[in-house]
């Protein structure tokens, strides 16, 4: 939970406020899958992805650009 949840909410309360400040700047959070629909057997995991697309959603209405961005990639086995 520190290092999934914590850490990026300390940086964005700490790097946010000086990015107002000089009206630019970019943060990026990776969340998971694991942050919409639970892995089975690993709740810890989940519940802090979830946590941290909680987190990264309101950041959306702040400053300049009006948005984040919400990228997703996938692992594609080869038959």
């Amino acid at each position: 939970m520190d290092i999934n949840l914590l850490g990026p909410f300390l940086l964005c309360k700490h790097l946010g406020a000086q990015m107002l400040g000089r009206r630019r700047g970019s943060i990026v959070n990776v969340a998971s899958v694991a942050g919409l629909a639970a892995v089975s057997h690993r709740s810890a995991y989940n519940a802090s992805k979830h946590g941290l697309i909680g987190l990264t959603r309101p950041w959306r209405g702040v400053g300049r650009s009006r948005r984040a961005r919400q990228c997703g990639l996938s692992r594609m086995d080869k038959d």
